[in-house]
């Protein structure tokens, strides 16, 4: 190979800007030194000198499959063909990636191909289907990195021409063994001269056999060559060392099986066995176990092959288990998003409900005329409406995508208070120990939210304990370091408060442990509990951007550890001077806007008896119609955010108070105020009211809006 050669590539991509990025990467000094140069000196016996710089690329660009093909064409026609063709994988309206390979294939057949691709557009097993067991086709996955390009472009370069030059020497191989056969009929000295050519030949092959080695043992992939007969290594390389947590001397000589690695009799079956039909296997998924005592889940390709005189194969291992839990964990994240998002809805009309029936409620026992039954039954409806807004208020923190209010967190303060309830909440049969340092960083977090969070994993941890035992609750920091950030993309680097809460529980098996985050999964018997507490915890901690991890075992307990990050911010230590409920203003005029008929009825029930006057209407438009006949004579909206009609409750108030500047508004919802799409402030008990609200707080939200400015 001379020192410095040019190729031709061609690139396809539908994409300009991809043809001058591949022109940035491919079109350099081919003079410059090259990593390949010295690899290449072994290989072919030269020296470094020899071997010189880089190859040099005669770079052709095609915007479409169609282009490419003529253009390959014409370079055959020529006798001036391409050596290596980088091929997007999509390039509509035309052919894509895989038809244009598969066509320029037919026309060059010793083009090497690399695709480039994200893995979205063909499952692996189409892209065998269509292409075959092709020596010629690389894939580069997306986004690639220059100098991986560049490594791509000059080793197929090379690789292409070693196989012109292979083929020239065949062809003139061919060529003199035929003379030498014609001489050998006529002359010993012919016969002497060609027994002399074979042993060169037999010299040279002995130099190439060295040369794999090194080129085996150079590449990081993990590589293996055992023996067929008996399954035992004759060969690993550095990369599978690395791998499985070995040294060579242990793994030469032995099996998988000796090694621990995993039973013959599993790669006799899913190797060996397709080999002998199918002279290849590609990206089979198959278990190891490293030395440590975990799995490895590898995909594995492999080929047939005589290493000396011996049958062996040659076996590619990946490790790919990282990238599957990647996966996982992905599909986990988004399985909760879209239960998420049904919870938010069912939670919407719910709330109408439990609203109506609270209100009623409330209404009744506010009168002095029933008897004791029937004030006892109310207070009984009062109760489970009240729990079931409960209920709700736990699925609209599962579907929240950020907590309500944060601020710096002293966690060891709240801790200490939690653990005050916690220890009347347990019960003596449970014995809390709380570790927590003085020094503990602020955290950035809802205090009520993460109080939610340490009860429902304390009660979890009780439950799992029916005949008592030790609870722990651990409070440490941790850092996430951009060595395993990657392992959790979803939350940044940095410092982080982990909180573990410890049972000596029943544990669970790996199927539960799988589910406990799903809203209304539960262990627990019928009416112990309605499986909203964990996924609860879950969400809350999401809209904290935090994790949370769970280590159990069965019959050996469960240890749940809550990740949050650190507070860039300072403790705010003013105080903030709380001031009691306004007093009803009389004669306030209040336009009510609700398109549930029975919640609006008993709104407008409520407000009446309170002294003030209602205009009621069932949607944006009416308001609007309403309000015009009444102008002048509205001190209050209370409307509902979301409804029919068009216009919804913030695009009412805008347009209401364009006309009357000086109009007070009240928003109600059964929405989360942060789901809920709008420019507008919603600040709860000041100009917005979460449904289920009470006939207390509907209110003293309405006489807080009319005293303002007042």
């Amino acid at each position: 190979m001379s020192a410095l050669q040019t190729c031709r590539l061609l690139i396809v991509d539908d994409s300009p800007r991809i043809h001058e990025d591949f022109l940035k990467v491919l079109g350099a000094d081919p003079a410059a030194p090259q990593d390949t140069d010295e690899l290449e000196a072994e290989l072919f016996g030269l020296t470094r000198k020899e071997a010189g710089g880089g190859l040099g690329f005669e770079i052709d660009f095609a915007l479409q499959g169609e282009e490419a093909l003529r253009l390959v064409e014409q370079a055959e026609a020529l006798a001036n063909p391409y050596a290596v063709a980088f091929v997007d994988g999509r390039m509509p309206p035309g052919w894509d990636g895989l038809e244009t390979i598969e066509r320029l294939s037919q026309i060059s057949p010793e083009l090497q191909f690399v695709l480039c691709t994200a893995y979205s557009d063909h499952t692996w097993q189409e892209i065998l289907d269509r292409v075959g067991r092709n020596d010629n086709f690389v894939i580069l996955k997306k986004p690639f990195d220059n100098l991986e390009v560049l490594q791509l472009a000059q080793t197929l370069a090379r690789k292409w021409i070693l196989s012109q030059m292979v083929n020239q020497q065949l062809n003139t191989l061919d060529t003199r063994v035929g003379e030498r056969s014609a001489e050998l009929r006529s002359a010993n000295e012919d016969l002497a001269r060609e027994m002399s050519e074979r042993l060169q030949a037999e010299a040279h092959s002995q130099q190439m056999a060295e040369r794999f080695v090194k080129a085996f043992d150079a590449t990081p992939m993990p590589m293996s060559i055992l023996s067929t007969a008996e399954l035992r290594y004759q060969e690993v390389n550095e990369g599978f060392l690395r791998l499985f947590g070995l040294r060579r001397d242990r793994v030469l000589g032995h099996t998988p099986a000796e090694l621990g690695l995993g039973p013959d009799e599993l790669i006799r079956r899913t190797v060996l066995a397709p080999l002998e039909t199918h002279a290849t296997v590609r990206n089979l998924q198959l278990r190891f176990r490293h030395h440590s005592g975990g799995e490895r889940i590898t995909e594995v390709s492999a080929e047939l092959f005589d290493f000396g005189d011996e049958p062996c194969v040659l076996m590619v291992t990946q490790d790919i288990t990282e990238r599957l839990a990647l996966e996982a964990r992905l599909r986990q994240a988004h399985k909760l998003e879209a239960v998420g998002q049904l919870a938010a809805g069912i939670a919407h009309d719910f709330n109408n409900l439990v609203t109506i029936v609270m209100g009623h409620a409330e209404l009744q026992l506010a009168t002095a005329e029933l008897t004791p039954d029937l004030h006892d039954s109310f207070q009984q409806i009062n109760a489970a409406a009240h729990r079931a807004a409960g209920l709700t208020r736990q699925l609209l923190a599962f579907s929240r995508r950020e907590p309500g209010t944060t601020e710096p967190l002293a966690l060891k303060t709240l801790i200490d208070s939690v653990a005050r309830l916690l220890g009347r909440l347990l019960g003596e049969h449970i014995e809390l120990q709380v570790t927590c340092p003085t020094d503990l960083p602020l955290v950035e977090a809802n205090p009520g939210e993460i109080e939610q969070v340490l009860i429902n994993l304390a009660v979890n941890g009780r439950d799992a304990m029916p005949r008592g035992g030790h609870l722990r609750l651990i409070a440490s920091t941790y850092t996430l370091e951009a060595s395993t950030a990657p392992d959790r993309p979803e939350v940044p680097e940095g410092r982080y408060v982990c909180l573990s809460i410890i049972d000596q529980g029943c544990g669970m098996d790996e199927v539960t442990r799988k589910r406990i985050f799903e809203p209304f999964f539960t262990t627990k018997a019928p009416g112990k509990g309605t499986g909203m507490g964990l996924a609860s915890v879950f969400g809350i901690i999401k809209q904290h951007h935090g994790w949370i991890e769970v280590d159990t075992v069965v019959g050996h307990g469960s240890t749940f550890r809550v990740y949050l990050p650190v507070s860039l911010r300072a403790i705010n230590h003013a105080r903030v001077v709380k001031t009691g409920a306004p007093q009803p203003l009389l004669a306030a005029t209040v336009l009510l806007v609700e398109d549930e008929a029975e919640l609006r009825t008993l709104a407008h029930r409520i407000l009446t008896r309170n002294g003030f006057t209602v205009l009621e209407a069932e949607d944006g438009p009416g308001a609007l119609a309403l309000s015009r006949q009444r102008a002048g004579q509205i001190d209050l909206l209370l409307t509902d955010v979301v409804m029919p009609g068009g216009l919804s409750g913030v695009e009412l108030a805008e347009q209401l108070r364009a006309e009357q500047p000086a109009l007070r508004v009240v928003y109600t919802s059964g929405h989360n105020e942060d789901l809920l799409g709008s420019t507008v402030s919603f600040v709860e008990g000041v100009n917005f009211i979460q449904k289920p609200f009470s006939l207390g707080a509907l209110l003293n939200t309405l006489n807080r809006a009319l005293a303002a400015n007042a």
